[in-house]
């Protein structure tokens, strides 16, 4: 049975690992600035730029891409498993 259900919980996984690194209101309630996600790093470095008038476009894309880049690549790894789990509920066997 585990094996024809890996593309399902491989789906399970990245949509849960998805929203947990992109998730802000819980980590800002509970961590402090020590111990801050990226998604509170991004926001305090746009809000920094914000309050001095500054507009560093090119910072912040730099930034977002850098948090971007371990769910781009957690999803090229499984993209396969993804979309197998994917469809599998669609298809009638």
């Amino acid at each position: 049975m585990l094996p024809l259900s890996v593309p399902i919980c491989t789906t399970v996984a990245i949509i849960n690992i998805t929203s947990l690194w992109n998730d802000y209101l819980l980590p800002s309630l509970l961590l402090d600035r020590a111990h801050q996600t990226i998604t509170m790093a991004l926001v305090a470095f746009e809000a920094a730029a914000g309050n001095y008038g500054l507009s560093d476009y090119g910072g912040m894309m730099a930034a977002y891409l850098i948090a971007a880049v371990p769910l781009l690549l957690l999803f090229s790894l499984l993209m396969r498993n993804f979309v197998e789990g994917i469809s599998s509920g669609s298809i009638k066997m």
